[in-house]
């Protein structure tokens, strides 16, 4: 019996140190939640799903991206928007393109929403943001606005996926989660044809073509569109871990990174791992800028 527990032990400790292993080794670790009151989602799933029982945890404040005092909130919580993507919300899937498309969990997107701000040296309240590749849930654009007052435009190119956004749209504008102009969203829409100048943040849970040659084509176009990005502007990219492991640095190499690494955020439904980057510098042409044109779409933000 004795043996048998000893046996056990060891196993779980080596299943441990693996683990802690896989988490190092593609950047920094990060562990939710970032402060104590706030209630990992995750936990919030659990006691949902059956897997655990804590009425202290249950009865938690709502959570929340940064810690009480430190922005003005409105009255959605993070919880509202788990219910209401539980209901509108979608699986990894196959664009057309060939890249793939994954929900980025919402308890990663505090931490992500956190470290922005670190890089940005404010808070996101009235930031204007580009959700580049915004998905069938439009999650990051609901997320930024309804916990962080962010303006948003999101931009989808896919047929299939545009579609199903603008569904998910409307049951959102119908929850009081966004307005007629708040996202500002761009259906079948090419992301590299429309001006980056604008925003603050552009934010992109990073999928590329199969085709290697056209995901290099691909790196080489956020490239060159960042570089007309304003001064103070950064760009928040997260991959998962296999993505980053061995060639992050070499991703885009024109793009000076904030955080010396890649870091790593961990949660029950999948690993991310974020890069901040600051767009390069363009030297002055002595030329004022062209004027935004009023009728674009974008200029609602």
């Amino acid at each position: 019996m004795m043996k048998n527990k000893f046996k056990t032990l060891i196993v779980v400790l080596m299943v441990l140190a693996l683990g802690w292993c896989s988490c190092t080794s593609a950047g920094t670790f990060v562990q939710l939640p970032a402060g104590p009151d706030e209630l990992p989602l995750a936990h919030e799933l659990w006691l949902q799903e059956g897997f655990g029982i804590n009425s202290q945890m249950k009865n938690a404040a709502n959570l929340r991206p940064l810690a009480a005092g430190e922005r003005q909130r409105k009255a959605v919580s993070i919880m509202d928007l788990n219910n209401f993507f539980a209901k509108h919300g979608v699986n990894t899937s196959r664009a057309e393109d060939t890249s793939m498309y994954s929900p980025t969990p919402l308890t990663s997107l505090l931490e992500i929403s956190r470290r922005i701000e670190e890089a940005l040296g404010r808070t996101l309240d009235g930031a204007s943001g580009l959700d580049l590749g915004a998905g069938k849930d439009l999650r990051v654009s609901l997320f930024m606005i309804n916990l962080c007052g962010m303006n948003m435009a999101a931009v989808e190119k896919d047929h299939f996926i545009s579609g199903r956004a603008a569904a998910v749209l409307k049951g959102a504008r119908a929850q009081g989660l966004a307005t007629d102009t708040n996202p500002v969203f761009l259906p079948e829409t090419n992301v590299f044809d429309i001006s980056w100048k604008e925003f603050d943040v552009v934010m992109f849970f990073y999928t590329q073509p199969h085709d290697e040659a056209k995901a290099q084509e691909f790196r080489d176009m956020i490239e060159k569109k960042a570089a007309e990005m304003k001064p103070g502007s950064i760009l928040a990219f997260w991959f998962t871990p296999a993505q980053v492991m061995f060639a992050w640095r070499r991703l885009f190499p024109h793009l000076k990174g904030v955080y010396d690494e890649p870091v790593r955020i961990m949660d029950l439904e999948r690993d991310v791992c974020l890069m901040v980057y600051r767009p390069p510098q363009q030297p002055s042409t002595g030329r004022a800028a062209a004027p935004v044109n009023p009728d674009s779409a974008l200029s609602a933000i």
